[in-house]
């Protein structure tokens, strides 16, 4: 016993003597396994602890559970959580029997210890403990010198990047976050641990979002999920009051989306993803391999500038893919760093073939609209480096710079920028005003198709419905415009008709290109013949811009 003592004031000497220093990430889990061994040891010991003793654990956790450690910490290795909870558990069913209440008060944690005769809660009668916590032993008599202590620990940030995963989600799977701090409730008879009382909890939600979906749940170590058997929630005026029959960890639940899809659905999801962007990445290294020829043999400047455009959006598109590919792939708590790098990765990539397309979607209007400007290999070359790769790279590196430091980047389970934190905005914001400006271009390039002298008068009506029907084909996948069916996804995350169309066309973007690209334009592929013939023809002056 009194080396157990000794290892928690040696914790609490360490952390006293960090002079304001933040207790570093790889040290926590350490820590904790330190008060795990010595909690669990005194309970499967039977040894007592003395107020001090559970006092210097609850400091210890106290500095634990500041946000700017924790936070990250159990963003790192979600079983933290629950972790703690059984330790602080543990420890109130190790206290030595008290003869009067006390508290225990800190910033993150808070400990409560009521003492009264065991009649006060028996045939019936509610015991209040604490403000917010009232219990009951229905059916239960007692000696007359029977005492009941009521012991409970209150967390504040426990809940942050604690598991929420919730066993009533026998159906299709919804998204719940903790929307209240976690309390752990021990109740002693004398010196017997008793489970089976009734507890009526009242909770006030954390945030805004305080509606009929809020679920009173307890931690169920065995299953590591949350469950809400033998509990009742009623919810009013942003109060969740929670009538349960045990004694054990509970919290408030709340569902923030609807229902998600369905494993059989997201598995058919997977797989489509998966063949798609193997079968776009083939197709987009064939596309540089033909655009790389076509640069050198461009008939005119021109000519030159959009096949430059087309073989950056497709070296672009092709490294996002790669990427997203070996992502989907990995183990992401086992690979930490490796799934930053390809965090950064997509963002980068995906902004830079997002901008190349806007950088595509100018140089066309430019062309359609102001036939008599030409423009210059400066001002293409200008162009395509600000906007092209200087824009993405400034906003990715930012991004990167600003969410790291606070853990926020990416999400946890996922190596892609975290929603909740805001760094998902800095692909967003960009991605839908390119969006907007690259289809606002094309009703320009429409526009410009309908007038009567960009046709040929003798079949004027039948040449600008062939114009326009292939301009609209040839534009939209080389403009990234499929994307804007994710758009709706943002706010409709669920919907299968919106996942389905995401995943059949946004990972066989690269074979749109190549067709729409290569193989569907006429001067392009006599361009190829002529590169390939057995007998080089003579230097043609011949132009090879789009046929849109």
């Amino acid at each position: 016993m009194s080396d157990m003592i000794g290892v928690i004031n040696d914790v609490l000497l360490y952390i006293s003597n960090m002079d304001g220093k933040d207790i570093p990430q790889s040290e926590v889990p350490l820590i904790l396994d330190i008060l795990g061994n010595i909690t669990q040891n005194a309970v499967l010991s039977n040894l007592n602890f003395s107020i001090g003793v559970s006092s210097n654990v609850i400091t210890i956790a106290n500095h634990l559970l500041a946000k700017r450690i924790w936070e990250p910490a159990a963003r790192v290795n979600s079983k933290l959580g629950p972790q703690l909870l059984q330790s602080m558990e543990d420890l109130l069913c190790s206290l030595a029997p008290m003869q009067k209440p006390f508290n225990v008060s800190s910033s993150n944690v808070q400990m409560y210890c009521s003492v009264r005769p065991c009649s006060e809660a028996s045939n019936g009668n509610s015991m209040a403990v604490t403000p917010e916590v009232n219990v009951s032993l229905p059916g239960h008599s007692f000696a007359p010198n029977c005492k009941a202590t009521f012991l409970s620990v209150s967390f504040h940030t426990l809940g942050t990047n604690f598991p929420s995963d919730y066993e009533g989600d026998n159906g299709p799977r919804r998204v719940h976050n903790i929307n209240s701090k976690i309390m752990t409730n021990v109740m002693k008879l004398g010196t017997e641990i008793n489970h089976n009382a009734n507890i009526n909890i009242t909770f006030t939600c954390s945030d805004k979002w305080c509606n009929e979906t809020a679920i009173c749940v307890f931690w169920n170590a065995t299953l590591g999920r949350w469950s809400s058997d033998g509990c009742v929630t009623q919810v009013n005026n942003r109060v969740s009051k929670c009538i349960c029959a045990h004694l054990t960890s509970y919290a408030v639940l709340m569902s923030m989306s609807e229902p998600q899809i369905d494993a059989v659905n997201d598995a058919i999801l997977s797989r489509i993803t998966n063949v798609g962007l193997v079968v776009s990445m083939g197709c987009l290294v064939l596309c540089i391999a033909l655009q790389a020829i076509l640069v050198g043999n461009a008939g005119n400047l021109m000519a030159s500038y959009r096949h430059v455009a087309i073989l950056n959006i497709s070296l672009c598109l092709l490294f996002s893919n790669a990427c997203f590919l070996v992502s989907s792939n990995i183990q992401v708590h086992a690979f930490e760093l490796n799934c930053f790098a390809l965090t950064f990765c997509i963002h980068f990539s995906l902004l830079a073939f997002f901008c190349w397309t806007l950088v595509q979607t100018l140089f066309l209007v430019c062309r359609l609209v102001f036939v008599f400007h030409h423009v210059t290999k400066r001002e293409f070359t200008a162009l395509a480096i600000i906007l092209g790769y200087a824009c993405p790279i400034t906003i990715s590196v930012a991004t990167l710079l600003y969410f790291y430091p606070m853990h926020r980047y990416r999400k946890r389970d996922v190596c892609w920028l975290d929603s909740t934190s805001g760094a998902s905005y800095a692909f967003t914001i960009p991605t839908i005003i390119i969006l907007v400006g690259n289809f606002l271009g094309l009703v320009i390039v429409l526009r410009t198709l309908l007038r009567p002298s960009v046709s040929d008068a003798a079949r004027e009506d039948e040449e600008v419905v062939k114009k326009l029907v292939k301009a609209v084909v040839f534009c939209t996948p080389q403009f990234g415009l499929t994307w804007a069916i994710g758009i709706p996804l943002l706010t409709n995350g669920n919907s299968l008709v919106l996942n389905y169309l995401f995943v059949l066309l946004n990972p066989l973007q690269g074979c749109f290109i190549l067709v729409f690209a290569c193989l569907m334009d006429k001067k392009v592929m006599d361009l190829l013949k002529r590169r390939f013939a057995k007998d080089p023809p003579e230097k043609s002056s011949d132009t090879t811009l789009s046929s849109a």
